[in-house]
């Protein structure tokens, strides 16, 4: 009974903080003069409040998986020779985080296809708050933006993953790709007027996220933006992987360099963490904490 009574105690919760997220979008598309977001964002945003606490215990779990596997294989290769009595606590300890994570995986692939709606949702409210601001406040409001729309492009240029329609070798990868990549300098395009005709920029911007986004949630990841918006626009290619393949291999040739320099017994996983944050920061400056969950035992300040 009083679990149960819990349960609905969370949910209501959960309901609660749905409904003032969309209501503050929908207050902040009236302000722009647009209408007001479709079922389907809706109930992505919905979705989101709710799947939220489980991605988060399944992030934990795998930062806390990755951590135990690569102590124990430290231990391993220190003295290999050692002789192990029974089975080592750190694999009871690796198992219960890997049935976790198991438990929560489905939940944590819902949130991250709705992030990209919630990613959309805050630049729309940064549009409103840049418009309304002051001529002393907006260059700070209008630098919020620019950061919140670079947050939207790489949710484009990853949407075809995120949603997960498509398998990894496919062909149809390619024309998804070249797809995104105009949608991003589409957006581009629309964030250049802020300079020249700054109202006009922002109801043209909202316009463009909406789109997208419901386009999105209806799985049209091929096509964001309308065909007609998109031509004679040049695709911006996505390098995150190739940035990421770059701090990894540099990554691998500090573990490689670590003993050579005299470094004492369990420093190694310290010092990987710091190198690696400092590359991090280097390849993808203020976005790196997005990057930390892709290598596990880096620990962010």
């Amino acid at each position: 009974m009083a679990l149960s009574s819990l349960a609905a105690g969370r949910r209501q919760r959960i309901r609660r903080k749905a409904d003032l997220r969309i209501a503050a979008l929908q207050a902040d598309l009236e302000r722009l003069s647009q209408p007001r977001p479709a079922v389907g964002v809706r109930l992505a945003i919905r979705r989101s409040a709710g799947t939220a606490l489980a991605a988060a215990i399944f992030g934990v779990c795998r930062w806390l998986l990755f951590t135990v596997a690569s102590f124990l294989a430290l231990g391993i290769a220190q003295d290999p020779s050692a002789e192990v009595h029974g089975i080592p606590p750190g694999f009871y300890i690796a198992l219960s985080l890997t049935a976790v994570a198991g438990w929560t995986q489905d939940r944590y692939r819902q949130f991250r296809q709705a992030a990209a709606v919630l990613t959309i949702s805050q630049a729309v409210k940064a549009c409103t708050q840049a418009r309304l601001a002051s001529n002393t406040a907006r260059p700070m409001k209008l630098t919020a933006l620019a950061n919140y729309l670079a947050d939207v492009e790489k949710a484009v240029l990853k949407a075809r993953r995120t949603r997960q329609t498509v398998l990894l070798r496919s062909h149809r990868i390619a024309r998804l790709r070249d797809h995104a990549g105009q949608v991003v300098a589409r957006l581009r395009e629309a964030e250049a007027r802020l300079d020249t005709e700054p109202d006009e920029a922002f109801q043209e911007l909202a316009h463009l996220l909406m789109t997208i986004a419901e386009n999105y949630t209806a799985g049209r990841v091929g096509a964001l933006l309308p065909e007609a918006e998109l031509t004679g626009r040049r695709s911006v290619r996505d390098r995150e992987l190739i940035k990421l393949s770059i701090v990894v291999v540099l990554l691998v040739g500090v573990a490689i360099a670590a003993p050579l320099l005299g470094l004492p017994e369990g420093a190694l996983l310290p010092v990987l963490a710091g190198v690696g944050i400092l590359l991090l920061v280097a390849a993808f400056r203020r976005r790196y904490r997005q990057y930390l969950d892709l290598l596990p035992f880096f620990q962010g300040p």
